[in-house]
């Protein structure tokens, strides 16, 4: 007999968007088509022959991937997960993973490069620097979400437990948070090696073919936001980073309903940070605070400016074992709408 495995009700959900990894020269979802059309037009052929298994391997991912900046002039559409969900179970659409899976590995490839190189303060720091101050516990109840496909927060994560754990002379071998990718990703995210040799080794065929497999658009893969809706409607913290709150992805998330008030459980505490300069006018906050139907704890910035003044997100908000616990309401700064 199956034995149903429960996850923990989370006391904080971090739903990452696409501004969140622009910083790290991923393309954010108004760039892709053009990311796309630029790069499946230079010539693949020495990088990529190769590594295919045969010359028909070859031909048929290169045919697939010249026909991805044609498919994006032939459709009207406003994001790539729009385009593949129009597009349904079609060749148009097997081109544009493909293209989208080329792109991001190209992307996570040229990072994973560039990691060792002496950078500024940043938020994924930020976030690995929290994980070593919380316990088991703390971070088991918090749940990481992310619509991007590719997987530099864990990468990053993972390279920075190695780091600690030799400077320690330790060994700890497994992620303490695995992203849950909600449109899939271009790559394994669970499995250390894989990780760890990111970047050590050229692109090959068979890895973009794998990721064009692992990209799903919202109704191939419905099932799989189940879980984490539950989490979000049952969580105490929402924490936005370069999230987009396009309409389309606020109703995937199930936090709006048919209703006058989304589904909460109790009310959460929200933060979140601007995805774009428009973000920070009142009118568009409010828009946002209405569809949520809560006060919103806006921070104007980047990543790093949010999580430093929310503090540590493993850490539940005070309260959180009190039944009858209700966020405060947030105090926002006159020039936080500037």
């Amino acid at each position: 007999m199956a034995i149903e495995r429960k996850l923990p009700t989370p006391h904080t959900v971090i739903v990452v968007g696409a501004g969140a990894s622009w910083p790290y020269n991923f393309p954010i979802g108004t760039e892709l088509p053009e990311v796309i059309k630029d790069q499946m037009r230079r010539p693949m052929a020495e990088a990529l022959l190769p590594t295919a298994h045969s010359q028909a391997e070859y031909d048929h991912i290169s045919r697939a991937l010249k026909r991805a900046p044609d498919a994006l002039q032939a459709r009207r559409f406003e994001t790539i997960d729009q385009y593949l969900e129009r597009c349904g179970d079609s060749p148009a659409a097997y081109a544009m993973k493909l293209a989208m899976s080329y792109v991001f590995l190209r992307a996570e490839h040229e990072y994973a490069i560039s990691y060792a190189r002496a950078r500024g303060p940043d938020w994924y720091h930020e976030l690995f620097n929290h994980i070593t101050e919380a316990d088991d516990d703390d971070i088991a109840g918090t749940k990481l979400l992310t619509f991007n496909y590719e997987r530099s927060l864990e990468f990053d994560i993972r390279r920075a437990i190695r780091h600690e754990a030799d400077m320690r002379g330790q060994r700890w071998r497994t992620l303490p948070i695995v992203p849950w990718h909600l449109h899939g990703a271009v790559g394994p995210s669970s499995d250390w090696r894989v990780l760890d040799e990111m970047g050590q080794a050229p692109i090959t065929v068979r890895q973009i073919m794998d990721g064009a497999e692992r990209i799903r658009s919202y109704s191939e893969n419905q099932t799989d936001w189940d879980e984490p809706r539950k989490w979000i409607q049952s969580a105490r913290r929402l924490v936005f980073l370069g999230f987009g709150f396009h309409p389309t992805n606020i109703r995937n998330l199930g936090i709006t309903s048919d209703g006058p008030r989304p589904p909460w459980r109790l009310r959460p505490q929200v933060w979140a940070n601007a995805y774009s300069a428009a973000d920070h006018q009142p009118t568009r906050q409010e828009q946002v605070q209405e569809a949520l139907g809560c006060a919103v704890h806006w921070v104007t910035g980047d990543c790093l400016a949010l999580i430093r003044k929310l503090g540590n997100p493993f850490k539940p908000p005070l309260g959180f074992q009190d039944a009858d616990y209700t966020p405060p309401e947030p105090e926002l700064a006159e020039s936080e709408f500037e």
